[in-house]
């Protein structure tokens, strides 16, 4: 029988220009909110309230450094210190798996762009923890990939 859900957060992959990422272990959650505009009927004077601006949060990637230069490439295109090939932003795909190994839930994450990088964390000679970066984005938009569905059915 296949699981339906709700799924462990601890299997997942990243992918942005075709190919997965190396090593990202965290992911900021995928989080939007509307602002709350206030309308008034003149005629009536009757207020109400609907939706306004859409503010998407920021994602947070993150990982223990490596030799992988994916982060830095990116992040060095934002300074003007790499060569820009094709554009900044880029489209990102976070897929979620099941303890078996089988895809059950993936996002796109649009036009992404990166705000912030920390090329590493505080180091500690008396701690015993990995050097991790950071990659910070800003993108557009996040839709869930409805063509994914239940394992096996």
């Amino acid at each position: 029988m296949a699981v339906t859900g709700p799924f462990e957060n601890r299997n997942f992959r990243v992918k942005w220009d075709g190919r997965f990422v190396a090593g990202v272990s965290k992911i900021s959650g995928l989080r939007w909110s509307a602002d709350v505009v206030t309308m008034r009927d003149g005629a009536t004077n009757v207020e109400g309230t609907g939706p306004g601006r859409t503010k998407y949060e920021p994602l947070t990637l993150e990982r223990g450094v490596t030799f992988d230069l994916a982060f830095e490439e990116w992040a060095q295109q934002v300074m003007g210190n790499a060569p820009v090939a094709g554009t900044i932003l880029k489209d990102l795909v976070i897929d979620l798996y099941d303890p078996a190994g089988s895809l059950v839930v993936s996002y796109k994450v649009m036009q992404c762009w990166p705000s912030s990088y920390e090329a590493m964390s505080v180091l500690d000679a008396d701690g015993n923890v990995m050097v991790v970066e950071r990659l910070m984005l800003e993108y557009a938009t996040f839709e869930r990939d409805t063509s994914v569905g239940v394992p096996g059915s």
